[in-house]
C-alpha cells in the first residue's frame, strides 16, 4: 500500500488548453518535510554505512521539479548537519550537508552530500 498516494497525487498536475503548458498545483512543503522524517525515522538517510538520525541533521531546503514531458514531480530535501561527521572516503573532509530524493512512496532513493575540510 501507498502511504503517501494521496500526497503524491496532487503531482499529477492539471492540463490545461494548450497541451504544451501544464499547471502544476503547489506543493505543501511542511507535508514534504513530515515525509521525509518518516524515511529518515526508518534508517534510509545513510551516509556510508551510516544511518543518519533527527538529532544530526536540519532540513533548510525542499526542492520539487516537474519534468517537461511527465507529471510526477522529482523531490529533493537538503538538511545540514548538526554534528560533524567525518566524509567516508577521505577522512581528511566534514559532511557539511546531505540532499536526499524522495520517490513516490516517501522511500530516499538517492542520497548525496556536500563536504569541506
Amino acid at each position: 500500500m501507498r502511504i503517501l498516494a494521496g500526497l503524491f497525487l496532487l503531482l499529477a498536475g492539471i492540463a490545461v488548453a494548450d497541451d504544451r503548458v501544464q499547471v502544476h498545483p503547489v506543493i505543501d512543503t511542511e507535508r514534504l518535510v513530515d515525509i521525509y522524517w518518516l524515511a529518515v525515522d526508518k534508517g534510509e538517510l545513510r551516509i556510508g554505512d551510516k544511518a543518519l538520525s533527527r538529532v544530526m541533521i536540519r532540513p533548510v531546503q525542499v526542492n520539487y521539479a516537474y519534468p517537461l514531458d511527465g507529471t510526477t514531480a522529482t523531490v529533493t530535501v537538503r538538511s545540514v548537519m548538526q554534528v560533524r561527521m567525518l566524509c567516508p572516503i577521505t577522512r581528511e573532509y566534514f559532511v557539511e550537508s546531505v540532499t536526499a530524493q524522495l520517490n513516490a512512496d516517501g522511500n530516499i532513493v538517492d542520497t548525496w552530500y556536500e563536504v569541506k575540510p
